[in-house]
């Protein structure tokens, strides 16, 4: 039995994105950031510093701050500079941006272009699986544009 019995009653399913959406097995490692880094974006790690993924392996989900840089930003993002540590979830459940409609269960990969992540073709790796169903939305990509996704790396 877990530490929380009904973990529903603590936890939000509607959480912003790089969340960590269920507390339960959840590993995080730090790295630091070699270029901008947005919370919830796939993450690859090159020379000892993440970056968002292009062309690299797929290293883990970059995890969102409890704070935000508000001196600096407007609007205010969740999203690391140059330099900064950056919290990489490698196994556990974190809410992330999608790039097309998921269904629960369907596994996951990562969209090259833009971090986030998409449904799993037949020729992309597949790096997790979601938990929950999500529905992109093309004209707000925060605006219902999440779903949880589940990973657990070496």
């Amino acid at each position: 039995m877990g530490l929380i019995p009904r973990p529903q009653m603590y936890m939000d399913p509607n959480i912003g994105l790089g969340k960590i959406a269920d507390i339960r097995h959840t590993e995080v490692d730090s790295a630091v950031a070699a270029g901008v880094v947005a919370a919830g974006a796939a993450v690859q790690m090159s020379s000892g510093a993440v970056t968002t993924v292009s062309d690299g392996k797929f290293y883990g989900v970059a995890v969102a701050k409890d704070y935000v840089d508000n001196l600096d930003d407007s609007p205010q993002t969740s999203k690391y500079k140059v330099k900064q540590m950056v919290p990489v979830l490698r196994k556990g459940t974190i809410n992330v941006a999608i790039t097309a409609d998921v269904t629960e269960g369907q596994p996951a990969a990562v969209d090259g272009t833009t971090g986030n992540f998409k449904p799993a073709a037949d020729a992309d790796t597949i790096v997790g699986t979601f938990k929950t169903a999500g529905k992109f939305v093309a004209d707000d990509a925060t605006a219902g544009s999440t779903a949880q996704l589940q990973i657990n790396l070496p």
